[in-house]
């Protein structure tokens, strides 16, 4: 449950082949970024995002990755979407992997509710639900691939965005 730096990979692998940039280890990340990934939000998030702004429900990422926030954020920004969410945890920048407990606990201080008042949305059966169940959160397990699998406990799967959407909407219509 331990993650390594994209940073640090890059140090390790052209340091060994001799090969030197002159630009920051953060420029040589984005620009890894930049070339390798590509990033398009999922059809109905901004419905979505729309939606708990208008019932002021605070949001926040937590996300396994060997990518900084800060090139995370950047990417998010560039879709509109950095500002829709109050914090950006990425596993790099704290040491520790989902489902590790102390991801959550960072999380859950940042998003200053109690745990059983948080939903938490993942894609990772093993990774998210799991961490969420451990830590006492709500698990939705977003699902669009419908992928099979179980995970003990209790948890709300969804496969698409406007699923996720509908009942939030049934929630907050009680």
């Amino acid at each position: 449950m331990v993650e390594y730096s994209i940073q640090s990979f890059q140090r390790l692998l052209y340091g060994n082949l001799g090969i030197s940039f002159t630009i920051s280890p953060y420029e040589l990340e984005r620009e890894f970024w930049n070339a390798a990934i590509e990033y398009v939000p999922c059809e109905g998030i901004f419905d979505v995002l729309d939606l708990l702004d208008k019932h002021r429900i605070k949001t926040g990422i937590l996300s396994n990755s060997g990518f900084t926030g800060a090139v995370l954020e950047e990417e998010l920004a560039k879709h509109n979407l950095a500002r829709r969410f109050s914090f950006l945890i990425s596993s790099i920048d704290y040491l520790f992997r989902k489902p590790h407990r102390r991801l959550f606990q960072i999380a859950v201080r940042k998003m200053g509710l109690e745990p059983q008042d948080i939903w938490f949305v993942g894609d990772k059966l093993e990774y998210d639900i799991r961490g969420a169940i451990d830590y006492g959160l709500y698990p939705v397990w977003y699902n669009p691939e419908e992928k099979t699998g179980e995970i003990d406990g209790e948890y709300l799967e969804v496969r698409s965005w406007h699923e996720f959407r509908e009942k939030i909407e049934e929630l907050c219509s009680r």
